[in-house]
């Protein structure tokens, strides 16, 4: 084909494309060689600067350090968590810890309790089952405190608890559990200092009553 037919068919095909509505003709050179703009100033990968590691790095470790020790889960703080507010407890910090341990039990600073009936005998099998706090136990939620034998010993009265496991989740058969005071004094003091942070105790215990109850109870096998 002479060079004149040849050009001549390219401006047939441009004119054919521009009645069609396609007013713009671009050379397929044109488009291979567009690209877009390279991310580096000099068109290579672009490397993120040690500062700009280090922050990420310290996003993620505050995105791990922001998860609840209660639930486990994250977006509040443990205070917040709503585990603690369904069981109507409060936190003890640690803090504090040891405050609370000294006085747990005592009738001056709690509400103690006369067991009566079903509960008598409950707290009956539990004390002569002589059973500890589990190992699975990761918080333990104070309820209740009893009356024992001898009302000036403290540390023999009974505390009605509520056993939690990882995640604040119920261990089995300890929903309620009964303990003398003196076993969970010291799981608290063990567990909950301030060198071991991720375990906590909580409390339901009420002020003590403006009358002091005088009965006492006794754990041994009369009535």
């Amino acid at each position: 084909m002479a060079p004149q037919d040849m050009f001549a068919q390219v401006s047939r095909g441009i004119s054919h494309r521009e009645e069609d509505g396609e007013n713009e003709y671009e050379p397929e050179a044109t488009v291979t060689l567009k690209r877009s703009k390279p991310p580096g100033a000099n068109g290579g990968r672009r490397y993120r600067s040690r500062n700009e590691r280090t922050m990420d790095q310290m996003k993620e470790s505050s995105r791990r350090a922001a998860l609840c020790s209660i639930c486990l889960q994250p977006g509040h703080r443990i205070v917040q968590c709503s585990k603690i507010s369904e069981a109507r407890a409060t936190l003890i910090g640690h803090n504090h810890v040891a405050e609370f341990a000294a006085g747990l039990g005592d009738p001056m600073l709690c509400l103690v309790e006369e067991p009566f009936g079903s509960m008598r005998e409950t707290i009956k099998k539990w004390m002569q089952s002589g059973r500890n706090i589990p190992v699975e136990a990761v918080h333990v939620v104070v309820r209740k405190c009893f009356y024992s034998a001898t009302r000036q010993d403290s540390s023999r009265n009974v505390v009605e608890v509520f056993v939690w496991g990882k995640g604040g989740t119920p261990v089995k058969e300890h929903c309620p559990a009964y303990y003398p005071v003196n076993k969970v004094v010291q799981w608290i003091l063990a567990n909950c200092n301030a060198r071991r942070r991720k375990k906590h105790i909580l409390s339901c215990l009420q002020k003590p009553a403006q009358e002091i109850l005088q009965h006492l109870y006794d754990y041994g096998t009369s009535p």
